[in-house]
């Protein structure tokens, strides 16, 4: 019997542990999937500047054969640039409040968690007493043959949960896996969007280019007007 309750303690000790990594896992999935949805933020809007730098050139290449309307052009391209400018300063700005929120829901799972653990700790304590109060009755017990009954119903009860518990902690090993694997996935997928981002940022280097390129010809073809 004694080693039936070993055994017990032994498996609840483990499946402790168990359910600690998969919150665990858990926790790096989410941190993980809400890297990927950043980061497809951030690639939309690269591909959004993209698109207003390509509309922008071919305005461009049009306005370079004008002469009257090139310093117009110009003066409304500037206008469009600075009210993006704007836009984006105003994004940035939601994003820090949006980050600061995260943080601040961060410290509160935090606080939750250290409460839960305290809970699991005076748990364990008061079953220990219950063990002591069961332990102190069965000495108490004066008949030989009510003592081997209560023992034997213990030890069938004791089969059973070590029985219930190895199946939890199948169980457990399995999430485990699942979790691990889904990590492992959103980190490629991390990886993958890391360098899309770098690829677009060097096309956008290149458009950068492209129209101060063209905003020097049409500087050229202004003072030649003038």
């Amino acid at each position: 019997k004694e080693r039936l309750e070993q055994q017990v303690q032994e498996q609840s000790e483990d499946l402790s542990s168990k359910q600690a990594s998969i919150a665990d896992l858990e926790g790096q999935c989410a941190a993980l999937q809400e890297t990927v949805k950043e980061q497809e933020q951030t690639i939309a809007g690269k591909e959004a500047d993209i698109a207003d730098l390509e509309s922008t050139v071919k305005q461009q290449k049009e306005d370079i054969g004008t002469k009257a309307g090139a310093i117009a052009s110009l003066t409304s391209n500037k206008e469009q640039l600075e009210e993006q400018v704007k836009e984006q300063s105003a994004d940035i700005a939601g994003n820090q409040v949006s980050i600061a929120d995260l943080e601040s829901v961060k410290a509160e799972l935090q606080g939750q968690v250290s409460e839960q653990q305290r809970t699991i700790a005076d748990k364990d304590i008061a079953i220990e007493q219950l063990e002591g109060l069961v332990s102190g009755q069965r000495e108490d017990i004066a008949s030989k043959d009510s003592a081997i009954a209560d023992l034997s119903s213990s030890k069938e009860q004791l089969e059973q949960q070590v029985q219930e518990q190895s199946e939890d902690i199948s169980g457990k090993q399995a999430s485990i896996a699942d979790l691990e694997g889904e990590r492992q996935e959103l980190q490629k997928t991390v990886k993958e969007q890391e360098q899309t981002i770098a690829g677009k940022e060097a096309d956008i280097a290149d458009l950068e280019s492209t129209v101060k390129q063209q905003e020097e010809d049409i500087a050229t073809k202004a003072g030649a007007i003038a």
